[in-house]
């Protein structure tokens, strides 16, 4: 997970449309968000199909916002890239129903930590549509985070790098209560992520290794030294640029390899 920054100020236009507000605000007079047993229930107040209500916060213009200028094709929480993806409600839709179309709840998200998130959402105390004014509704998380003080992250408003964790198999951990359980509800440790993020750090090692140990060989010749140490430099930043561009998968752990193990070991700078 690493730090998104989104722009509360600029909202995608959608969001804002007369029929965005209609839906809205025949959710919030419903007081649940359509499904199919909530629309046989209270078929009074909903005036479309369930998929006209999904389409609002799914339209073009806030998956792309979010896709190509936010999140660069990656997981919230497990920073793959993917292709396929759901636009994610931080706060459940389930339970805040009158956050379903606000810009400061949508996440980009893989349709894997989706579901192990599904509608977990501890917090201290849970806050109701009446205990604040909803006039200011894609900006509403911070007052909300502040009374409710929940246990899962939110990669748009905290930086929680700094308390992440990794061993050299590609497993993550904190010391940081939240952290810990925001991986261990997404399963941040699932097989495929922790396979993926160590083949990143062995692959890494396994040519240092090489380059090193021409270096240190004091039966190799001066240019084949050389020649190492420029093949080095070039993998050392090809690594590091990687791990500095947004673009690049799991972010985090390259910089966590760069920062903790291979800057000591080698004495990179």
């Amino acid at each position: 997970m690493i730090q998104v920054k989104k722009n509360l100020g600029d909202i995608p236009k959608s969001l804002n449309s007369k029929l965005t507000k209609q839906r809205r605000n025949e959710i919030i007079e419903a007081g649940c968000y359509p499904t199919d047993k909530n629309m046989a229930l209270k078929k009074a107040f909903f005036t479309a199909k369930i998929g006209a209500y999904n389409s609002r916060y799914k339209h073009k213009d806030v998956k792309e916002r979010l896709e190509e200028k936010l999140y660069y094709w990656k997981c919230a929480y497990c920073e793959q890239r993917i292709e396929g993806y759901h636009v994610e409600h931080y706060r459940p839709k389930s339970i805040y129903y009158w956050l379903a179309y606000s810009w400061d709840n949508l996440l980009f998200c893989c349709s894997r930590c989706n579901q192990f998130k599904l509608n977990f959402f501890e917090v201290k105390k849970r806050v109701t549509i009446g205990d604040f004014s909803i006039t200011d509704i894609h900006n509403l998380g911070k007052k909300y985070d502040k009374y409710e003080q929940p246990k899962f992250i939110n990669p748009e408003k905290e930086n929680i790098e700094p308390h992440l964790i990794y061993d050299k198999k590609g497993q993550v951990t904190s010391n940081n209560v939240r952290v810990k359980y925001t991986i261990g509800k997404c399963q941040l440790n699932r097989l495929p992520l922790s396979e993926w993020r160590r083949r990143i750090y062995d692959d890494f090692e396994e040519e240092i290794i090489v380059f090193m140990g021409i270096i240190g060989n004091k039966n190799t010749s001066k240019q084949a030294k050389q020649k190492a140490e420029i093949e080095l430099a070039l993998h050392i930043t090809k690594f590091v640029r990687a791990m500095n561009n947004p673009k690049s998968n799991f972010t985090s752990f390259r910089r966590y390899i760069f920062n903790n193990w291979l800057k000591n070991l080698y004495k990179l700078k």
